[in-house]
């Protein structure tokens, strides 16, 4: 994909028993990718609910939360469910913002 760094989809150990299926914006420099991924906020992967959410710096995120109880099996599909439903719109906006931003 050739993504800056700050953009990336992740695992995240949460409480309670639970993981994190996400993907984070970790950088203000790519900000206006916030409106692209609150589109996704409310979305359903399989029998779980995506939710938009801001860092207190207004980087957003996506995250789906998932005990861990429901097992690796379901966690890992739903991090491929997740990346299957977002990443050709992620893409295309990511590249948009590098070239505008290259002043390509």
């Amino acid at each position: 994909m050739g993504w800056p760094i700050p953009l990336h989809y992740e695992f995240i150990i949460r409480k309670n028993n639970n993981i994190g299926v996400e993907f984070h914006l970790e950088s203000s420099k790519y900000e206006e990718l916030n409106k692209v991924l609150k589109e996704f906020d409310s979305y359903h992967v399989g029998d779980y609910k995506m939710e938009f959410s801001l860092s207190t710096k207004g980087n957003g995120r996506l995250t789906i939360i998932i005990p861990f109880s429901d097992g690796v099996e379901k966690i890992s599909l739903c991090m491929q469910n997740l990346i299957a439903l977002t990443i050709d719109k992620f893409d295309r906006t990511i590249k948009d913002i590098m070239k505008r931003k290259n002043g390509i």
